[in-house]
């Protein structure tokens, strides 16, 4: 693991200087580099056949990224980019590239971006000499791209002012209905307001 994060450091320093990245977009990409599989070690598993594994090591690396980083005194903004970087660098295994996946995949990105995790992936597997670069998301990143998604995700259709105009009332079930409003619409459900409002409507009306 060690010998790969250290190629894979070297492939995203390569990456930066190709895309000409600076300042917190050169931090982001190295530092999520070198933290990406920190969650390996306490993950690894030795099938009978031999080979390792190490199924959620993404998810386990979270926490030890998070830790790493305060420590080392990193700004919190390259924290809040990075870490969601790290837990979702191996989405694109079992993930199809879809409309709805690149959506919910952006959403769950921020305020990390899709380019930002396909430079990633792509650092990922310039690490593995003596195989070939490779940018196994790179179909992923042209879709995200159509979808005006690739930098940021999906603002949400439905505001708090529309369910208030709407005439529902102020306080913590408004918060709960926009976010429920928003994994609807991030799945297609409605791509207007008044569609919107139709959609929480009817499920008003099937939940009373």
């Amino acid at each position: 693991v060690w010998t790969h994060t250290c190629h894979v450091c070297d492939a995203a320093a390569r990456l930066a200087e190709r895309d000409g990245l600076h300042g917190d977009e050169r931090a982001v990409l190295l530092f999520s580099a070198l933290c990406h599989d920190l969650g390996k070690p306490e993950t690894q598993q030795r099938g009978a056949n031999g080979r390792i594994r190490n199924p959620g090591h993404s998810a386990a690396g979270v926490p030890h990224t998070e830790a790493f980083l305060r420590q080392i005194g990193a700004w919190q903004r390259v924290i809040d980019r990075v870490v969601p970087l790290v837990r979702e660098h191996s989405a694109h295994f079992s993930m199809e590239p879809t409309p709805r996946a690149m959506r919910r995949l952006a959403a769950r990105l921020a305020p990390a971006t899709i380019v930002e995790w396909g430079r990633l992936i792509e650092a990922d597997f310039g690490g593995r000499p003596p195989l070939p670069p490779r940018a196994p998301a790179a179909e992923s990143v042209a879709m995200a791209r159509e979808l005006r998604i690739a930098m940021q995700p999906m603002p949400p259709i439905l505001r708090g002012r529309d369910l208030l105009d709407a005439g529902m009332a102020s306080g913590p079930q408004l918060g709960a209905l926009l976010r429920m409003a928003y994994e609807a619409q991030i799945d297609g459900a409605f791509t207007t307001v008044e569609e919107g409002l139709a959609w929480l409507h009817a499920r008003e009306t099937a939940g009373s």
